[in-house]
C-alpha cells in the first residue's frame, strides 16, 4: 500500500540540515518516509540513511516504498535508543539527525489503532503493539484528576476537568471501548464545535502522547542526538504541540550558552560550556499555502541547531 503522508516543513527541513553528497543522516521518526526521500536525495549515492520509527508498520511501508535502495538502514525501535544502532552499524560521522514529533496519515488511516476521530476504531493509539499500556487502559483506570492532568497538560485542553468528569461518568455505566465511545464523552462537554477545531482534537492528542510516553521519549533523546552528532553537524525538530516545543527550546537554550549562573553571580562558577549553536533563534512555521495544501501542518514549529 502506497503512503498516504504528506511530509511537514519539507523544503525548509533540507535547507536547515544543510547535507551534502556522502554524508550520513538519521531520520528519527522516518513515519510514511516523506522526509526520507528528501534525504536520501540531498546524501547522494556514496551517503547513507538511517531511518527509525516506533511503529512497525511504517517500517514496512518505508521497505516497500524504497524497495533495495542499499543506502538506507531501517530500524524499528524507539528513537531514545539511536546511540546504540549508530554503534551497531557503525553508522560515523552522522552529519544530522531529524526528528519529526507529529503523526503520519498512514497512521490516521489506520482504525484499528484509533488514531482518528473522524473514524470508528479501537482505543488503542499505540505507535508499536509490543507497548503494554493502551489509551483504552488510561480511559478506564486513570483517576478523574489524572485525566484532567492529561489533556490540559498534553492537550492543552482547555475545559480538561469537564471532560474528565464526563469520561468518568461514561465508564461508570460501561467501559470505553472504541472511539465512538470517547467521542460521545467529548461530545457531551462540547455540544457544538467552536471555531474551525474539532474539539475531540487536544483529547486525541493527549492520549497519543501520554500511551506513547512521548514527551518522556524526547527529554532523553535530545542530549543522545547531540552527543551522536559530528562537529558541525545539525539537529532539526519539528514539534507540534506546546509541551514538545518547550522542551526542545529550553534544551536548546541551556545547551547554547556559556554559562548558567544566576545574573546576580558576578564571575560564572557553574563551568558551563555550549555545546549547540542556534541555526535561528525562533521557530519556523509553515506558510499559508502549506497550509492550505496540508490543514495538519498549521501546529508544526522547527527549530534547528548545530553541534559545536
Amino acid at each position: 500500500m502506497a503512503s498516504r503522508h504528506e511530509p511537514v516543513l519539507y523544503h525548509e527541513v533540507l535547507s536547515a540540515l544543510n547535507l551534502a553528497p556522502g554524508d550520513k543522516v538519521i531520520d528519527g521518526t522516518a513515519g510514511g518516509g516523506g522526509h526520507l526521500a528528501g534525504l536520501l536525495n540531498a546524501v547522494g549515492p556514496t551517503g547513507q540513511v538511517m531511518g527509525i520509527d516506533a511503529d512497525p508498520k511504517a517500517i514496512n511501508l518505508i521497505k516497500q516504498k524504497f524497495f533495495n535502495d542499499q543506502r538506507l538502514i531501517l530500524i524499528n525501535s524507539w528513537f531514545s535508543a539511536i546511540q546504540k544502532y549508530v554503534q551497531r552499524f557503525n553508522f560515523e560521522p552522522v552529519a544530522a539527525i531529524l526528528l519529526d514529533l507529529g503523526w503520519s496519515a498512514d497512521q490516521l488511516a489506520d482504525t484499528s489503532r484509533g488514531f482518528s476521530f473522524n473514524a470508528s476504531g479501537q482505543l488503542d493509539f499505540r505507535y508499536n503493539p509490543q507497548t503494554t499500556v493502551t489509551a483504552e487502559h488510561i480511559l478506564n483506570t486513570a483517576t478523574a484528576e489524572k485525566l484532567a492532568e492529561i489533556f490540559k497538560n498534553l492537550g492543552d485542553e482547555p475545559r480538561a476537568k469537564a471532560i474528565a468528569r464526563s469520561i468518568v461518568k461514561q465508564r461508570q455505566v460501561a467501559p470505553l471501548k472504541t472511539t465512538d465511545d470517547l467521542r460521545s464523552a467529548v461530545a457531551a462537554v462540547y455540544r457544538r464545535q467552536v471555531g474551525k477545531l474539532n474539539p475531540a482534537t487536544r483529547v486525541w492528542q493527549a492520549l497519543r502522547l501520554a500511551t506513547n510516553q512521548e514527551l518522556e521519549e524526547l527529554t532523553k533523546v535530545l542530549p543522545v542526538a547531540v552527543n551522536i552528532l559530528k562537529p558541525g553537524g545539525r539537529l532539526a525538530v519539528i514539534s507540534f504541540h506546546s509541551g514538545e516545543d518547550r522542551i526542545v527550546k529550553n534544551f536548546f537554550a541551556r545547551a547554547s550558552k556559556d554559562c548558567l549562573c544566576p545574573p546576580e553571580v558576578p564571575v560564572c562558577k557553574c563551568g558551563h560550556k555550549a555545546i549547540l549553536k542556534l541555526i535561528s533563534r525562533g521557530v519556523t512555521k509553515p506558510t499559508d499555502q502549506e497550509i492550505r495544501t496540508n490543514p495538519r501542518s498549521r501546529s508544526a514549529r522547527l527549530r534547528v541547531a548545530a553541534k559545536i
